[in-house]
């Protein structure tokens, strides 16, 4: 059982306060960094309709779809991050960033995680980095963050129509150079075709062309021995005749 199962499991079976712990729990605990299956329970989406559950509810959004800078805007309605959840959403923070740019700037990610401390910065990446929410190096000297690949966040509802939409037309997209490559395909047989059908006519004309001058030279062989043969005949009758 993963560690997440653990808690959307103990979550349909409690209610109100003891669901807000056990939410709380959740965003503390360090091998948890997917937190959409956990918001979609019934139970935790009713904290919503308490004032004294609701800031919970909130705070779980923020670390299913959400960056620290999130909370930082709404930190007044919501409750104080411990040291390790702080450390965990600023992690997120650098997914969310790497899922839009392979190329992170230390300036970039030191605005965006609230961090001045160089050395905390690159701890909070390679932080990131171990528990496996990207793959990346740092380049110091640079002051840059090199993505090679990263992790896939939850998506807000409300964004997926806007996702499907991209989809659909980058799958438009897809088709119309395919069409154009069957096209181009097709366009290359043809061509391959009309070479091969001029290159056997060509064959053909020569092989004619040949057998042409081989009966030429064998029709002008064949001549040439009975004029011989007849100039032998006659200077053979002016010998007997004398």
């Amino acid at each position: 059982m993963s560690d997440l199962s653990y808690f959307t499991i103990m979550a349909k079976n409690s209610r109100g306060k003891a669901t807000a712990q056990l939410v709380n729990e959740a965003l503390s605990a360090p091998n948890v960094f997917v937190y959409g299956e956990l918001l979609a329970i019934p139970t935790v989406q009713q904290l919503s309709e308490d004032a004294e559950t609701k800031p919970v509810h909130d705070l779980l959004s923020i670390f299913t779809y959400g960056t620290y800078l999130d909370y930082k805007e709404k930190r007044d309605t919501l409750p104080e991050l411990t040291p390790a959840q702080l450390d965990k959403l600023r992690q997120l923070t650098i997914v969310s960033k790497a899922s839009k740019s392979r190329n992170l700037t230390y300036d970039d990610l030191a605005e965006s995680l609230d961090i001045s401390d160089v050395r905390v910065l690159e701890d909070t990446v390679i932080d990131a980095i171990t528990n496996n929410l990207l793959q990346a190096k740092l380049d110091q000297a640079a002051r840059n963050v090199e993505v090679a690949d990263v992790i896939g966040r939850d998506v807000l509802p409300a964004d997926i129509d806007a996702m499907i939409d991209t989809l659909t037309k980058w799958h438009d997209a897809s088709s119309k150079v395919i069409t154009e490559l069957d096209s181009l395909a097709n366009e290359g047989r043809r061509a391959d075709a009309e070479r091969q059908k001029r290159e056997n006519e060509l064959q053909g004309m020569i092989e004619a062309q040949k057998n042409s001058v081989r009966k030429e030279l064998m029709e002008s062989s064949d001549g040439s021995k009975f004029d011989i043969d007849m100039d032998d005949e006659l200077k053979r009758k002016k010998k007997g005749s004398k």
